[in-house]
């Protein structure tokens, strides 16, 4: 158990260091796992035909981007409705 103040700041500093090394060895590789792409497709494609024809109508993609962290690939996009888009 970590008694002081002084003590737990070595403990956090110690395994902080052990994670980052952990993540550094293995950061080479980080993108060669076999991610699931065609299952992340299909989810997609169900969810999009679960949309109301007619509903993403005045839709716009005002940003889109890609990011990595940990190890991790994520897409987002930024939507706007444009100004002559029908308001239910």
């Amino acid at each position: 158990m970590v008694g002081s103040g002084v003590e737990r700041q070595v403990w956090l500093a110690e395994r902080r260091a052990a994670l980052v090394a952990g993540y550094d060895a293995g950061a080479a590789t980080y993108g060669d796992d076999q991610y699931p792409w065609d299952m992340q497709r299909e989810w997609v494609a169900r969810v999009l035909r679960l949309i109301p024809p007619g509903a993403m109508e005045g839709l716009a993609i005002v940003s889109e981007g890609f990011r990595r962290e940990n190890g991790w690939g994520y897409r987002h996009f930024l939507l706007r409705t444009s100004p002559a888009a029908p308001r239910s």
